[in-house]
Parts: structure tokens; C-alpha cells; sequence
């Protein structure tokens, strides 16, 4: 799916890849996002999860904010992200971020990536894009590997580099990733010590 590509098909590869990421955004709902675990009780997050359930959703940001914590600027950003209010959503993710939440830097790359509520800058994207893939984020671990793989998006081409991304991507989970290494032309496997080696196929 996202194996080498000439440099003439790099902008191609990244026109798709954005156009899928906005398709994804535009098709998603709040309610695709519902935690199965929230919390419903009558702590602040409690009651901004239940506002956030009834659909009351200026409420729901209002009390992520009142929890004066990163978790709860990455929960506002979220659910301003799905009201497409995409300025303001920008503005918790980073500050989460910034504050250490790892599950808001995926969110920040994308930011950077898409422009979505900031420029786009391929340079802060692929920061954060590795920032997520260290903290274990097998989504940003998969993109990582495809576009060290191909050039794209900020990213020098590193096959060494693409092929460490897929395959950390692959043990945990991420079932695009094996796509992407096969594509490549590669398959890994890891010994009982979890260390990776790489075949050509």
C-alpha cells in the first residue's frame, strides 16, 4: 500500500494519505469516540462525561476545563475537534502535549500535519509523530515507518528507520503496518527475546 515510491508520486502519496486522514475526521461522530470505562459519577469528569453522553457538548468542554489538568485539556480538545471548532482544539491538544499527556501527541502531529487549527508544518508533525511512536502510540509508530519508508511529510527517507517503525507498529498490533512492510517488499519476525529481524520476501 505505502511502499517506495518515486520522488515524482512523494506529493501523490502525501495528497492521499491527508485526503483519507480528512475523509476519516468528516465521517466520525462523538459517539464513535465514547469511552466503554468513562467515568459517570459526580466528580467534575464524571459530570462532563455524562454531559458529554447527552450530547451537551459546550458543557462537557467546559467542565474537561474546569478540571485544571492535561487530561482534561486533551478530553476539551477532543470533543472541540468533533465540533470542528479545529483553532480551540489546536490550542488544549498543544497544551496538553506540552504538558507530558502522551495520548495527545498523536493528535498534535496530526494538528501540524493537516493543519487543522494551525499551519501546516511537516517539521513540529513529524516531532510529534515520533514523540507519540516512543510513547507507544502503534498509529503514529505505522505512519512513522511509512514515511521515513517514502520521504513524505517531513520525513528523510530511512529504511533502517521505516523498517524499526513497522515493526514495533506490528508487535503491537497495528495491522496496517504489515501491509505497508510486505508492500515494501519485507516481512520480520521476533524471537522469544522480542528481538526483530527483517527478510526480504
Amino acid at each position: 500500500m505505502f511502499g517506495f515510491f518515486s520522488e515524482n508520486k512523494r506529493q501523490d502519496l502525501e495528497k492521499i494519505i491527508s485526503e483519507h486522514a480528512k475523509s476519516t475526521v468528516e465521517t466520525t461522530s462523538h459517539e464513535d469516540t465514547i469511552a466503554d470505562n468513562a467515568e459517570f459519577d459526580s466528580s467534575i469528569i464524571g459530570q462532563a462525561n455524562a454531559a458529554y453522553e447527552a450530547k451537551d457538548y459546550d458543557t462537557a468542554v467546559s467542565l474537561y476545563l474546569k478540571m485544571e489538568e492535561p487530561d482534561g485539556m486533551l478530553h476539551a480538545a477532543s470533543v472541540l475537534f468533533y465540533q470542528k471548532k479545529y483553532d480551540e482544539s489546536f490550542e488544549y491538544m498543544k497544551k496538553a502535549a506540552e504538558a507530558g499527556v502522551w495520548e495527545s501527541f498523536g493528535g498534535l502531529a496530526k494538528a501540524y500535519r493537516e493543519g487543522w487549527g494551525t499551519n501546516v508544518d511537516y517539521k513540529k508533525s513529524s516531532y510529534w509523530t515520533i514523540k507519540a511512536a516512543e510513547a507507544g502510540d502503534s498509529i503514529c509508530m505505522t505512519l512513522a515507518g511509512a514515511s521515513y519508508l517514502n520521504g513524505i511529510f517531513g520525513f528523510e527517507k530511512d529504511t533502517d528507520l521505516a523498517l524499526k517503525w513497522l515493526a514495533s507498529a506490528i508487535f503491537n498490533g497495528e495491522p496496517n503496518a504489515e501491509d505497508i512492510l510486505r508492500g515494501a517488499g519485507f516481512k520480520v519476525e521476533f524471537d522469544e527475546n522480542n528481538q526483530m529481524s527483517f527478510h526480504r520476501i
